[in-house]
């Protein structure tokens, strides 16, 4: 927001997001073409505030919710799972955040993450939340073995 105010040289809207999901919810979905920047910021706040982030990653420190070397599901810096199985821990976030009513439910795959893993997953996801449609893109991170973006 500092630099958009420094910057008079057009009209700079921010949008504040607190995920990369949010952010990156905002970008796929805003209509940016509209005339009127104050309903493509009202529009990009809306998804925004409806959009949960989750993340899964190895755990590098026991802790009272993890076993260091297991798999962790957590979102908003709260661990919400723990499995020794990577897949696992996905679908456990998954229903912790309550995948069931979102719409979409895409998953971006670490680089340490297998295709044929992401695969079944993706299979797995499907037959369980049936009402949401299941998308697993490569997204190469590396930490995050899995970022969890439900809309």
């Amino acid at each position: 927001r500092q630099s958009a105010e420094l910057y008079d040289g057009s009209d700079v809207r921010v949008i504040c997001t607190k995920s990369i999901g949010s952010g990156y919810a905002v970008l796929g979905s805003v209509d940016f073409s509209a005339n009127d920047a104050g309903a493509v910021v009202a529009e990009a706040e809306e998804i925004a505030s409806t959009t949960v982030t989750g993340m899964v990653s190895k755990a590098i420190r026991d802790t009272r919710d993890a076993v260091k070397g297991d798999y962790i599901g957590f979102s908003g810096g709260e661990i919400l799972c723990d499995s020794s199985d990577r897949s696992e821990a996905a679908v456990e976030l998954c229903r912790k955040l309550n995948a069931g009513n979102s719409d979409v439910i895409l998953l971006f795959k670490g680089a340490d993450v297998p295709q044929d893993e992401a695969d079944a997953l993706n299979a797995r996801l499907q037959a369980e939340f049936r009402s949401a449609e299941v998308v697993i893109c490569d997204g190469g991170q590396p930490i995050f073995d899995y970022i969890l973006i439900l809309e």
